[in-house]
């Protein structure tokens, strides 16, 4: 496969730095990420060692595969170690979340990240009521309880409606909730996020690790990324 280079797409193939790359759907930008990858490759052994490479992330396993495919057709070989392409979610957790979760020094040292934890909406945690004298898991799911960037914990990404509980109410079941997750070990990608966000800030060596093994760091269609992601 031969790659054009176009005035267009040459700005970008040779800035570095923090880069925004904008395009329309068909423009060529996966084959210009694609070949910037050969030339980032090349670059992280004459200037950083055999041992740091490129994390390219995107947000599926379809995405993902797009780009490394495209890669092997326009360098004729595959993106390997010490060069990764993954998705953001896998990314934090091999290389954040999951290695350093015992730093946090809950009782569970090594989490399991699950695509899902519905099994939260059939435990008894205590007796939280709505106003309706129901049990709070009735109008709230315990497993859509989310973790926000500043502790704070949402519904599914919406504060409580104060007709259906009471705040403090709520509180207390989403701490109880999120408080036995983190204890016992048991979380889904959106509580892996807020966990490695806490590690980076508490523990900014992990930080300096993972600059110093992958100095290049290409994240694909990054306008979709949650704040804990970005």
């Amino acid at each position: 496969m031969t790659f054009e280079i176009t005035p267009e797409n040459d700005k970008y193939l040779k800035s570095r730095g923090k880069i925004i790359l904008n395009a329309c759907p068909g423009s060529g930008k996966t084959s210009a990420i694609a070949y910037k990858l050969t030339l980032l490759a090349n670059e992280c052994v004459t200037q950083y060692g055999k041992y740091s490479g490129i994390a390219c992330l995107s947000f599926t396993n379809v995405a993902k595969d797009e780009i490394s495919t495209k890669f092997e057709k326009i360098s004729s070989q595959t993106l390997s170690y010490p060069h990764i392409v993954s998705t953001i979610d896998s990314f934090i957790n091999k290389y954040i979340t999951l290695p350093f979760y015992y730093l946090l020094k809950h009782k569970s040292e090594r989490p399991a990240i699950l695509n899902t934890v519905g099994f939260l909406d059939n435990m008894n945690l205590g007796w939280f009521p709505n106003k309706r004298k129901q049990p709070l898991s009735v109008s709230y799911k315990p497993s859509l309880l989310k973790f926000e960037i500043d502790g704070t914990i949402t519904w599914d990404g919406n504060l409580p409606n104060s007709k259906i509980v009471e705040p403090a109410v709520f509180e207390k079941f989403a701490k109880k909730f999120k408080e036995w997750q983190l204890d016992n070990g048991f979380l889904n990608n959106d509580d892996s996020a807020f966990i490695a966000l806490q590690l980076l800030k508490t523990f900014p060596q992990i930080g300096k690790d993972l600059v110093a093994r992958f100095p290049y760091i290409v994240i694909d269609e990054a306008q979709d990324t949650s704040e804990l992601q970005y």
